[in-house]
């Protein structure tokens, strides 16, 4: 007698057995490979250069200027403050 299977339930194996098999055999036998990042910069010599209280009052200006998306007022209001910084 043969059985019947429908074919959402043949899909749903499918997805059961196939997915799993597809996620662990991209990621079987690969190593995350170690990287360095290296700058010449000075991080420190750049944070002393940065006053808390200007970046405070910078901040508090943009949250006031309401919408800064493109096309409202406060996009033009915002972008003038950062040019001045």
């Amino acid at each position: 007698m043969a059985m019947k299977v429908s074919r959402v339930k043949l899909n749903r194996v499918l997805i059961w057995l196939v997915v799993p098999a597809v996620v662990m055999g991209t990621a079987w036998g690969q190593q995350e490979s170690e990287v360095v990042l290296t700058s010449e910069t000075d991080y420190a010599k750049v944070a002393s250069l940065v006053s808390v209280d200007e970046m405070s009052t910078t901040i508090s200006k943009l949250a006031g200027l309401g919408s800064r998306i493109p096309g409202y007022a406060g996009s033009q209001q915002a972008a003038e403050i950062v040019e001045e910084r």
